[in-house]
């Protein structure tokens, strides 16, 4: 069954084949949309009616015991590879048709990397008015050289979760369901939502470089 989720910043492609779903037709519109459009002045009255505070999205795999799986698989698949990165692949005997052993290893990598996309999930937060966020930031923030961020980072992503909201007893709790690279990602979302990002238009995709060379 395909998997309709798009959340991780897939393109959904056109079952017709139109042309204005493909990656160089977004990329040339979008290229032609931001030339011709003016940059407008400041307006208040519309920016209090359609302004909106700078959000970010988390993604984490809560699934973390599948790296060593995956880990595994990966140097399984190395000791078939050959000092230039060629597959060195042992020969099937005369008649049989299954797969090699390069193959299995493959096909085993793409289950574990289905698994753990299965187990990805997602925290959206939304950053703080500008005239609470540099008070909120001074009460929250440990004083001292060095200091232990854990409460402070708990209360930030409480305060800034909004898909799914989440309170601070609920943070405490998956801190011991998740190990910290999930919650440096959870956290750091939090942050950046309320000190980067939103001040301009993002570049095309067809100005990045792999795009630009492939």
């Amino acid at each position: 069954m395909t998997n309709p989720d798009v959340s991780l910043g897939e393109i959904p492609s056109d079952p017709a084949g139109h042309p204005a779903h493909t990656p160089t037709a977004i990329a040339e519109v979008t290229i032609t949309s931001l030339a011709e459009a003016a940059v407008k002045p400041l307006s208040v009255s519309e920016i209090l009616e359609h302004g909106r505070r700078i959000e970010r999205t988390a993604r984490i795999c809560i699934r973390g015991d599948l790296q060593a799986e995956y880990d595994r698989i990966i140097l399984e698949l190395a000791g078939l590879m050959g000092p230039s990165g060629e597959v060195i692949d042992v020969s099937l005997a005369d008649g049989d048709e299954g797969p090699t052993p390069a193959q299995i290893k493959h096909a085993e990598l793409e289950a574990v990397r289905h698994e753990m996309s299965g187990a990805m999930r997602f925290v959206r937060f939304r950053g703080m008015p500008s005239d609470e966020w540099p008070g909120w930031d001074k009460a929250h923030r440990p004083k001292g050289e060095d200091p232990d961020l854990t409460e402070y980072n708990t209360a930030l992503i409480a305060a800034c979760a909004i898909e799914p909201k989440l309170s601070v007893d609920e943070v405490n709790s998956l801190r011991g369901a998740l190990g910290s690279p999930q919650m440096v990602e959870l956290a750091n979302k939090a942050w950046q939502a309320n000190t980067t990002g939103g001040v301009d238009v993002p570049k095309s995709l067809g100005s990045w470089p792999s795009r630009a060379q492939g």
